[in-house]
């Protein structure tokens, strides 16, 4: 099962009709980053986080649980 954050980075890209290399450059971490945590191989630090959040808004505060 894809965790949140990856989910709505998933849904985020596909709505503004990003490249996995156009949200890393958005958010300021590289490529695989953003793919290791859509396919939730991969939880994101809090640093790299808030940079996700800050690109893609954050709907809840269930993300404090994720880390």
């Amino acid at each position: 099962m894809m965790n949140n954050i990856g989910s709505r980075l998933v849904e985020y890209r596909a709505k503004n009709r990003l490249s996995q290399a156009e949200m890393a450059e958005k958010c300021g971490v590289s490529t695989q980053t953003i793919s290791l945590v859509e396919r939730g191989q991969q939880k994101p630090n809090r640093v790299t986080l808030v940079k996700i959040e800050m690109v893609i808004g954050k709907g809840e505060e269930e993300n404090e649980n994720e880390i």
